[in-house]
């Protein structure tokens, strides 16, 4: 049988890097869509917190900070959903 060029182990090598870089990029993926989540709804929850203590409106700005910060991580996910389905 004619030498290939590739060792059994260069394409042991190959393929562990290739897992690896699977690996980062689900990763980052995740970084991403939790941190969308996170930074759309905790950054309207805090501040509507804020708000509704210094107008005494509790709990209606906080909810309505709440639906927009909701609204806006779906928008976010489904725009880096859309991105990486490109």
């Amino acid at each position: 049988m004619a030498d290939q060029g590739k060792r059994v182990s260069d394409c042991y090598c190959s393929d562990k890097r290739d897992d690896m870089r699977r690996l980062a990029v689900s990763l980052a993926l995740v970084l991403q869509v939790s941190s969308i989540v996170l930074c759309s709804v905790l950054g309207p929850l805090l501040l509507g917190v804020w708000l509704d203590r210094r107008f005494g409106s509790a709990p209606w700005l906080t909810l309505i900070l709440m639906i927009i910060g909701l609204g806006l991580a779906v928008f976010g996910t489904y725009r880096l959903a859309k991105r990486i389905n490109e």
